[in-house]
């Protein structure tokens, strides 16, 4: 069983956009607070990254999903919704760029590794250098802040990040959740394309 949460990115054109977050296990509420704080905390190292305008908000409720075929087996409110990540950066900045943190978990399937992505779309122009470039400064902040968030708790552990492997066909039932062990993010941005003919 997996609890799972998603943020939400607002304020500009092209919005809102989708973060889905999840974790091992189906969580009390106790865990869920727990888990909505390390996972604001990370959030929150975009603040000076994110342009004025732009926030991040937290639905108010968690769903428990069947990580073995995506069924969803219950929907729980939080007890303590986590406040908004408001972002203050500025300087111009495109509505289809921005970062991707790569979740990783050294575990292969069918011969290719098992791993996530998180994008955060947009950055301020603070984020980038002057050659286009992701700002090393924002790399270290928000990589040192991934890595911090998918540290605790323990590997197998209940509210341990995973990622989710969906079921190869529909009605299938070898989807898997893998725990989280490191997290990474390059250098170049990452850019959002639509997925509209």
């Amino acid at each position: 069983m997996m609890t799972q949460v998603r943020w939400l990115a607002q304020g500009w054109t092209g919005g809102p956009g989708y973060l889905p977050f999840r974790v091992r296990g189906q969580l009390s509420s106790s865990a869920v607070d727990t888990w909505m704080t390390r996972l604001r905390t990370f959030i929150a190292s975009l603040t000076t990254y994110t342009p004025s305008g732009i926030s991040y908000s937290c639905e108010q409720s968690v769903t428990f999903v069947d990580e073995t075929d995506g069924s969803i087996k219950g929907v729980a409110g939080i007890a303590t919704p986590p406040a908004a990540v408001a972002g203050v950066g500025s300087g111009s900045w495109s509505s289809v760029s921005g970062l991707a943190v790569i979740w990783r978990t050294g575990v292969t399937n069918q011969r290719r590794l098992t791993q996530g992505r998180t994008f955060f779309v947009p950055l301020a122009g603070t984020a980038y250098t002057s050659g286009g470039f992701l700002a090393p400064a924002m790399i270290t902040a928000v990589g040192n802040a991934a890595l911090a968030y998918v540290a605790t708790p323990p590997l197998q552990t209940d509210g341990r990040a995973v990622v989710w492997h969906r079921p190869s066909t529909k009605g299938a039932t070898d989807g898997r959740m893998v725990d989280i062990a490191s997290a990474n993010i390059g250098n170049s941005p990452a850019e959002l394309k639509s997925r509209r003919p």
